[in-house]
């Protein structure tokens, strides 16, 4: 993820955000396809005070929100669309300046719809509002919504599959249910938290002093995982081979 210390050689272990300010509930990079299967975070300092992480189950959430929530999410999904980068073009339909008919059909193992508008391409996946986690079968809540519309403000980012903003009286009441449902846990040296990112959420409060916290992160993917719930078939990002090698820039 952008804005953060890398601490190994290999690139694979780095700091968390190194904001002091307090984040919504969310997966780690919920807002790309390839949202990591597991996540580890370790701490090497502790904060005097503040700081805590906060676990929120993604299941339960589905379970105790308002049944007229739920109902209106159940067949509902989301779309994630930016303007994509020249680079990330190339990278994904394997080709130097793709026609627009080509464009219209990417590559099996592309997770991307690729739309021109105004003059640009954006790239666009779906994904639904309510998936299922990797170790059960259960509807979960888990994804960028929380995080970006009370975080960044942001009500376009993503939306209904269909363009359409995700109501605030639909998602206030998530929001809710998933504080309600959250377990704080204050870090100590050594503490290392392994975490399920397909099933639960995570959020932070505010930290008082950042120079006094520092929790290292390392995601990735299990050799085990249930890959029939990939956003695309024969994912390339779970091969760890192309993950040494795909550019940084297209992952981030």
């Amino acid at each position: 993820s952008p804005g953060r210390e890398i601490v190994d050689s290999k690139q694979q272990i780095q700091t968390v955000d190194p904001g002091e300010e307090a984040f919504p509930l969310h997966p780690e990079l919920s807002r790309e396809p390839w949202k990591p299967d597991v996540c580890f975070f370790a701490c090497e300092k502790a904060p005097l005070s503040g700081g805590q992480t906060i676990f929120s189950d993604g299941i339960e959430i589905v379970r105790q929100m308002p049944r007229r929530v739920r109902t209106k999410l159940f067949n509902r999904k989301l779309r994630y669309n930016l303007p994509a980068k020249r680079s990330e073009v190339e990278f994904w339909m394997k080709k130097h300046s793709p026609t627009e008919a080509e464009l219209k059909n990417p590559p099996d193992d592309c997770p991307f719809e690729f739309i021109e508008i105004g003059g640009r391409i954006h790239r666009s996946y779906v994904t639904p509002v309510l998936h299922r986690p990797m170790f059960i079968d259960r509807p979960a809540f888990g994804n960028f919504l929380l995080f970006s519309r009370y975080l960044h403000n942001n009500r376009s980012f993503p939306t209904f599959e269909d363009g359409s903003i995700v109501a605030d009286d639909l998602l206030e009441p998530i929001r809710k249910t998933g504080e309600r449902l959250a377990i704080r846990r204050a870090w100590r040296i050594g503490d290392i938290a392994m975490v399920d990112n397909t099933r639960f959420m995570h959020a932070r409060t505010a930290i008082s002093d950042k120079r006094s916290r520092r929790i290292l992160t390392y995601f990735g993917y299990l050799n085990f995982a249930r890959t029939d719930r990939d956003a695309v078939s024969n994912a390339r990002w779970r091969d760890p081979l192309w993950l040494e090698d795909a550019p940084k820039d297209i992952l981030t």
